[in-house]
């Protein structure tokens, strides 16, 4: 996210919703899309991880995230033109 590449650290939940704001309103919709995307499949690798003992590597994990985050635009009115940000 263009937003991203000023912070020194990294940035919080929040930071990122924030730095995700631009003036499109598709674009900033498919960012916190990504991020909320991104939070839920961590969430469930750490708990399959502690509680299901499976785990799937991080290049998996990102494929599958962003297979999702796909099929969502995919579904959005002009969401192919978004394809090419990802």
């Amino acid at each position: 996210m263009p937003g991203m590449k000023n912070q020194f650290l990294r940035p919080n939940i929040l930071q990122a919703f924030e730095c995700s704001a631009v003036p499109n309103s598709k674009i900033t919709s498919l960012y916190h899309l990504i991020i909320c995307s991104a939070i839920y499949h961590l969430w469930r690798e750490r708990n399959d991880r502690k509680f299901g003992g499976s785990y799937v590597s991080s290049t998996t994990l990102a494929l599958k995230i962003k297979s999702v985050v796909l099929a969502k635009i995919l579904k959005w009115k002009n969401g192919h033109s978004l394809m090419e940000l990802l």
